[in-house]
C-alpha cells in the first residue's frame, strides 16, 4: 500500500472538537461532525504483489442525508479510479426579518487558495503520518484542511447571506412558478386528452351495452312468447281435462242422486204406509174411546136429570 492511498475505513463521524477546531459562535443546534460515505473500493490496481483495491476518493458531509443514490461506475479510459455518481441535497433556509440565524458559512469565491496550497505544502506529511494508523492519518488530513479553511477562506456576512438567499429564492420561485405553469398546462392538456379518450371509450361501451340490451330484450321477448304459447296450450289441455272430469262427476252425481231419490221415495212410501196404518189404528182406538166416553156421559146425564127432577119434587136438598 502506498502512502497516498487509504484502506476501506469503517463508517465514522469525525468530531471537530477532538481535532482542536472550534468554529466561532457555534449554535447549540449545529452538528459539527462529518460523515464519510464510501464503503467500497474505488480504486482497482494491477495484479502485481502488493497491489490491492483501496478507497482513495472520499466524500465528507456534515449531514447524513446530504448524499443519496451513491453509485460506483466503471473507470474511464486508462484511469484506475471508479467514477462516483450521487445526488447532493441542498437545504434552503428562509430568513425572516428579526430572526437570529447563525450558520458556519464561508465564501469560497473569495478564498485564498494559493496560500492554502502553500500552507498545506509546508506540512511535513511524511513525518506527520509516520507510525500512524489509517484512521489517524484521515483525522490529520481533516484537521489540516479545516485549519486552512478557517485561516484563508473568509466567512460570509449575515446580510450577504440574506441577500444571496433572497436572490436565489426569487430565482427558484420564478423557476418553480414557470415549471408549475408548464406542468399545469401539460396536466390540463393531458386531462383533456384523457377526458376525450374516456368519453370515446364510454360512448363505445354505451353502444355495445345498448346493442347487448337490445339483443337480450329480443331474446327475452321471444322466450316470453314461447312460454306464453306453451302456457296457453297447457291451460287449454287442463281446461279440456277439467271439463271432462266435471262431466264425469256430474254424471256420477246425477246417478247417485237418482239412486238416493228412489231410496228416499221408497222409504217415504213405506213411512207413509206405516203412518196411515198407525193413523187408522189410532182413529179406531179414538172412536172406541169416544164411544165409551159418550156412553158414560149419557149415563151421567141421565142420572143428573133424575136427581134434578127428584129435587124439584121434594124441594129438599139432596141428602136431607
Amino acid at each position: 500500500m502506498s502512502e497516498d492511498d487509504f484502506d476501506p475505513p469503517a463508517h465514522k463521524l469525525w468530531d471537530l472538537a477532538t481535532l482542536g477546531i472550534v468554529p466561532e459562535q457555534p449554535s447549540p443546534d449545529d452538528d459539527w461532525t462529518y460523515k464519510q460515505y464510501l464503503a467500497c473500493e474505488g480504486r482497482h490496481k494491477g495484479k502485481m504483489e502488493g497491489d490491492t483495491p483501496s478507497i482513495l476518493d472520499l466524500i465528507f458531509t456534515q449531514k447524513a442525508e446530504d448524499i443519496e443514490n451513491l453509485d460506483y461506475e466503471i473507470p474511464r479510459a486508462a484511469s484506475d479510479h471508479c467514477i462516483l455518481v450521487f445526488g447532493y441535497m441542498i437545504e434552503l433556509i428562509y430568513v425572516t426579518k428579526g430572526q437570529e440565524v447563525w450558520e458556519r458559512k464561508v465564501d469560497h469565491r473569495k478564498g485564498d487558495y494559493r496560500r492554502i496550497r502553500d500552507y498545506l505544502g509546508e506540512v511535513l506529511w511524511e513525518e506527520e503520518i509516520r507510525g500512524k494508523t489509517v484512521q489517524d492519518m484521515t483525522d490529520l488530513v481533516m484537521r489540516k484542511c479545516m485549519e486552512a479553511e478557517e485561516r484563508f477562506i473568509p466567512k460570509v456576512k449575515e446580510k450577504e447571506i440574506r441577500d444571496v438567499m433572497e436572490t436565489k429564492i426569487s430565482e427558484i420561485q420564478g423557476v418553480m412558478e414557470t415549471k408549475i405553469s408548464a406542468i399545469l398546462g401539460l396536466m390540463e392538456t393531458k386531462i383533456s386528452e384523457i377526458r376525450g379518450v374516456v368519453e370515446t371509450k364510454i360512448s363505445k361501451i354505451r353502444g355495445v351495452v345498448e346493442t347487448k340490451i337490445s339483443e337480450i330484450r329480443g331474446m327475452m321477448e321471444a322466450k316470453i312468447s314461447e312460454i306464453r304459447g306453451m302456457m296457453e296450450t297447457k291451460i287449454s289441455e287442463i281446461r279440456g281435462m277439467m271439463e271432462t272430469k266435471i262431466s264425469e262427476i256430474r254424471g256420477m252425481m246425477e246417478t247417485k242422486i237418482s239412486e238416493i231419490r228412489g231410496v228416499v221415495e221408497t222409504k217415504i212410501s213405506e213411512i207413509r204406509g206405516m203412518m196411515e196404518t198407525k193413523i187408522s189404528e189410532i182413529r179406531g182406538m179414538m172412536e172406541t174411546k169416544i164411544s165409551e166416553i159418550r156412553g158414560v156421559m149419557e149415563t151421567k146425564i141421565i142420572e143428573i136429570k133424575n136427581v134434578t127432577f127428584h129435587y124439584q119434587l121434594t124441594e129438599e136438598p139432596l141428602g136431607g
